[in-house]
Order: structure tokens, then sequence, then C-alpha cells
């Protein structure tokens, strides 16, 4: 399953370049989202990907479009370095690129050729002056949730079974909400029952791990009780397909990492890992 997966993707990004070829040059200004740019590669892969976000954008002096325009480009260490400087979140720019808005992704892409300066446009400024605005959800249940956009994320503080801990609710649409909440809310109406399935996967899964490969030198064995006892949530993470993200402090079990428990209402905790 997840060859297949892989091997679309791929396909997909074939696909995307070849149209990239047939296109010619636009300039284009725009409004760079709130996550600003970000780098990526394969471990077999010599150059980043860099990466970053439009929220709104004209081609020339053409119609304003509103939506994500996802822009890429290939470049090495010291490039990265430069485009993610210049590149300032919540800022109007003007960049030359190859356009594809009908692609085989069904999301509008963009490969950069240049960055061509700072842009001045009232109604690319406007989208951003209302983008920028702090937008909050007030929920019966969870009180007042603040939107990070960086993260795509509403957040506030919940109680836990006795415990705060952040509540964090995952929507790429704000129409997406309400389905994410409910997913909070059933795991907040049998806290207790999903605490306990939460916490026993953690300790199948990764109680072995740690005493195989995660021992200091003078370090007995650690016992599942005392893996319970060093674990500590800190944050629940939701989505609107009724997935979600328990994740804990380590306690110095894995050195300082994360401690992920993964996985959806219909089939309970699927994932364990330890990310950080």
């Amino acid at each position: 399953m997840a060859d297949d997966f892989f091997s679309e993707a791929q396909q997909k990004a074939l696909a995307l370049a070849q149209q990239f070829d047939r296109e010619s040059p636009v300039t284009i200004t725009a409004v760079v989202g709130a996550s600003g740019p970000s780098g990526g590669k394969a471990p077999a892969e010599q150059e980043w990907t860099l990466r970053f976000d439009l929220i709104a954008w004209k081609v020339d002096d053409g119609p304003l479009h509103q939506g994500l325009l996802k822009v890429c480009k290939k470049v090495g260490d010291a490039e990265l370095r430069q485009f993610q400087q210049a590149l300032k979140p919540e800022s109007l720019i003007r960049l030359t690129v190859k356009l594809a808005e009908e692609n085989p992704f069904g999301t509008p892409q963009a490969l950069l050729l240049s960055l061509d300066g700072e842009a001045h446009d009232a109604a690319l400024q406007s989208v951003l002056d209302e983008y920028v605005k702090p937008c909050t959800l007030d929920d019966p249940d969870f009180g007042t949730l603040i939107l990070d956009r960086r993260l795509d994320w509403f957040e506030t503080q919940a109680d836990w079974r006795g415990q705060a801990v952040k509540l964090r609710i995952g929507v790429e649409d704000l129409s997406e909400t309400a389905a994410a909440i409910a997913t909070a809310r059933t795991l907040w109406r049998d806290m207790a029952t999903w605490s306990e399935r939460i916490r026993q996967f953690a300790v199948e899964s990764l109680l072995p791990l740690k005493n195989d490969s995660w021992l200091d030198d003078d370090e007995d064995e650690v016992t599942a009780a005392e893996f319970l006892q060093k674990m500590a949530l800190i944050a629940i993470t939701v989505y609107p397909d009724q997935h979600f993200e328990f994740w804990h402090r380590d306690g110095d079990l894995f050195w300082g990492h994360a401690i992920l428990v993964s996985g959806s209402i219909e089939e309970g905790p699927t994932e364990a890992d330890i990310p950080g």
C-alpha cells in the first residue's frame, strides 16, 4: 500500500515537471502565507526542494486569485538560506514562475524561477490585512480556540483527566473545523478508556525498543510501570477524518524525543513513534 502511494506521487511529480517544461514564464504578484519557506530533501538527493505557499496572487495585471498556490524550486545549501531570508511570511512579493493551475496534484502549483523583490498592490494588501486578523472559535465544550495559520490548527488548553493539555484542531480548510471538533468530543466523552488504550499501546510498541537500543551503559531495563510513569501527555491533535495524535514528553526514556501515538476513532491507536 505504501509502495503504491509513493509510486503514484512520483508519477504525479514527473507529470508536473513535464507540464512545467511546456509552460512559459509569467510574472506574478502575490501574498506569502504564514508558514513561510521550508526546505526538504530525501537522503539520496543532493539538492533541497524549497517550498512555500502563496494565499493570493495576480498574473501581471490580471484578476485576483485567492486560495493556495504551492511554489517549489530545487536549490543548493547557500541558495536555500538566501531564499529563507528573502521570503518573509505574510508579505507581498513579486516573482517569476512557471504556473500550472490545473495539474495532477489538484492544487495550483508553480515552479519558481526568480524572486523580483517586494510588491505593492491594493487588492493583495487587502487580502493580507484580512488574513493577519486574529481568528478564534468559541466552543461550548472547549472554550475559545485560536487559529495558528502557520500550522493550520486551532489551539486551546483543555482538561484531560485532571491535567491541562494542549488541544489542537488540525484543519486545512475552516469548513472542516466542526468535523475535527467532533473527533475531540468522541475522545473526551470516554477519556478514561482512550487514555488507557493510548498508554498501553505506547508501552507495547516502544518498551522493547527502549530496552533493546536506548539504555545507558549503567541503566537497568525499564519496566512497563516505569515507562508509564515517565510518559507525560502534553498535547492532543485531532483531524476531520477522525484521526488523532497523542503527544507525550518521554521523561528522558529516549533522550528527549517525544512519544507520539496516532490512530483513529474507528481503528484505535495504530502507530507509536519517537519523533524529534
